[in-house]
């Protein structure tokens, strides 16, 4: 894998999404949103899909590396906490 390749990790905390696009060890942008396939049809959307490598959502290669995972899921957690989405309904 490149240094700089863009790798995409989507997870989700509660009950929100986040998908984290990473460069290298960087994040680079986040999408949030509460239905997976919102999240999906927005990287899709995006003009930044066509620079994805790596994902665990079916763009590019398979990305099965547990670090970037690991940091997308920290990140996910403290957005969810600051949101309080456990204590919405949706």
């Amino acid at each position: 894998m490149k240094v700089e390749s863009r790798i995409a990790i989507l997870t989700k905390s509660n009950s929100i999404y986040v998908l984290c696009v990473f460069r290298g060890n960087f994040l680079e942008k986040i999408f949030l949103d509460y239905k997976e396939e919102n999240i999906i049809a927005k990287i899709q959307s995006s003009t930044i899909i066509n620079e994805i490598r790596y994902s665990n959502i079916g763009i590019g290669e398979y990305y099965n590396e547990r670090k970037i995972e690991e940091m997308c899921e920290i990140i996910a957690n403290k957005v969810s906490e600051k949101l309080n989405s456990d204590k919405v309904n949706f």
